[in-house]
């Protein structure tokens, strides 16, 4: 009996570790949505900008699937590739880049906006796990627009949410980082929608 007691309670500890550990920052209905696209996965330079938020797990975790909140410019994007990254905390702002992939998610219709457009829930997977240590991270997603339905234009926005944990998300673009994000619809401050899972 005692070992069974012990052995739940070491399980139930792990989960508990692992529950802590993922990063749930969920879409907000009905806030908008932000510019997010990159030239490629080659060459990910901000065209126009590309948004990033920060994130921080409390235990080292092993990170299988990312999900993002997004608008698009017709259902042919939905399934086009994007470009993930995750970045080192660097002083409020995106650091070294550790981590990038293109990926083409799944996505189904989540909500709809302030400005009426539907907002659509993307998950993509990775073949094999990556190891993400405890500590503070800026995560980010893009529209490739070089895999994009319409080169040289927007097809993919990124949702907001709220409230604001840690520092104010932003994006860069030739001229640098620049922050916060303002709600298109309200004008007040807010972070972006997303979720690293394992």
């Amino acid at each position: 009996m005692r070992t069974i007691t012990h052995t739940l309670v070491v399980a139930g500890l792990a989960l508990a570790a692992a529950a802590q550990a993922q990063y749930r920052q969920l879409y907000d209905q009905p806030l908008g949505s932000h510019v997010s696209t990159v030239i490629s996965c080659t060459n990910p330079f901000p065209m126009p900008r590309a948004a990033a938020d920060d994130f921080r797990f409390q235990d080292n975790y092993a990170v299988r699937h990312f999900r993002w909140w997004g608008t698009v410019s017709s259902i042919q994007q939905l399934n086009r590739v994007y470009y993930i990254a995750i970045y080192e905390e660097g002083g409020c702002r995106p650091g070294k880049i550790l981590f990038q992939r293109c990926l083409t998610p799944q996505a189904v219709a989540a909500a709809v906006d302030c400005t009426g457009k539907v907002v659509y829930r993307f998950t993509a997977s990775l073949a094999a796990p990556i190891n993400v240590p405890a500590g503070h991270y800026w995560f980010r997603v893009a529209e490739s627009d070089a895999d994009s339905v319409q080169i040289g234009s927007v097809d993919f926005q990124w949702s907001a949410a709220r409230p604001i944990k840690g520092c104010d998300a932003g994006w860069h673009d030739a001229g640098g980082w620049s922050s916060p994000l303002i709600d298109p619809c309200d004008g007040k401050k807010e972070d972006l929608a997303f979720c690293l899972l394992g």
